[in-house]
C-alpha cells in the first residue's frame, strides 16, 4: 500500500463510514468503521484542522512506542522516534499516524480520535506532482489505490 507524499492529491469517500446530516456533523446512519491500514480524513482535536492519516490503533488496541518502534498489541508495525507508555485505545477511538512518522502530528501528539470525527476514507491518489522537482507530474501514481 503506498504511503501518501507532498504533493498527492485524493479522491475522498465521504460515505465510507456513514451518512451525516447536510448541516452539522452529526451522524445520521452508520454503516462501517475505519479499519487498520486505511487513510481517513479527519477533524483533529487539537486544532480543529482537517488532517489526513492512517489508521494505526482500533478501539480497544493497546498501542506504545518503545527501542524505536511503533507497537500495535505486541506487534512491531514501523518506526516511531519518541517512545511512549503502553495504553489502551479507548471505545469509539482511534490512534491515528502520519506516513511520515518522524516529521507528523498526530495522535502521539493530540491523542485518539473519536469516531464522529472521522469523515471520511481516501480511496486513490487522482494526482501527485512533486515539489522538490518543480512540480513535475509524478505519473506513476495516478490512480493509485490506498
Amino acid at each position: 500500500m503506498p504511503a501518501l507524499l507532498g504533493g498527492d492529491y485524493i479522491l475522498e469517500n465521504h460515505l465510507a463510514y456513514g451518512l451525516r446530516a447536510p448541516l452539522g456533523d452529526r451522524i445520521v446512519l452508520r454503516w462501517g468503521t475505519p479499519r487498520r491500514s486505511e487513510i481517513v480524513i479527519f477533524v483533529a482535536p487539537a486544532f480543529e484542522k482537517y488532517c489526513i492519516k492512517r489508521v494505526i490503533g482500533l478501539p480497544g488496541d493497546i498501542v506504545e512506542a518503545r527501542n524505536d518502534q511503533l507497537f500495535v498489541n505486541e506487534e512491531a508495525i514501523g518506526p516511531s522516534a519518541k517512545p511512549f507508555a503502553a495504553f489502551r485505545v479507548p471505545d469509539d477511538h482511534f490512534f491515528l499516524v502520519g506516513d511520515n512518522r518522524d516529521a507528523s502530528t498526530d495522535s502521539r501528539h493530540f491523542g485518539c480520535v473519536a469516531q464522529d470525527r472521522i469523515l471520511g476514507r481516501a480511496n486513490r491518489i487522482i494526482l501527485s506532482l512533486d515539489p522538490d522537482r518543480h512540480y513535475c507530474p509524478r505519473w506513476q501514481r495516478y490512480g493509485q489505490a490506498l
